[in-house]
């Protein structure tokens, strides 16, 4: 099943949001924008500052993996991570918003 809203149109919406919009990710993972220079396999967000703190949700359909991209907006900064009560999460200052997206075809090879 095809996601029923074009994760584009959700840009700048906060993950509440976008969760209403299309569902619950199949998986969700907590990393940092890296530094272009930097070479890695593999999509990731650009138009991010390095090292910002980004999380990344995953929706598997009809054989396309949909990455989607939340971070603070550049003007807002965030707390640093911490863990709490054995669940990794961030400590935004303020909500992250749907900063990008992209798709590859499930089992692409990087």
């Amino acid at each position: 099943m095809a996601l029923p809203v074009d994760p584009d149109t959700l840009l700048g919406e906060t993950r509440s949001v976008v969760r209403d919009a299309l569902g619950d990710p199949d998986r969700t993972t907590l990393t940092y924008a890296t530094d272009p220079d930097i070479h890695v396999f593999g999509p990731r967000p650009t138009g991010i500052a390095p090292f910002t703190p980004i999380e990344e949700w995953a929706y598997d359909r009809d054989g396309v993996v949909h990455l989607l991209w939340f971070a603070a907006e550049e003007s807002r900064p965030i707390r640093k991570w911490f863990f709490d009560a054995g669940f990794r999460t961030l400590g935004w200052k303020d909500e992250p918003v749907l900063r990008q997206a992209t798709t590859y075809p499930r089992g692409a090879v990087f």
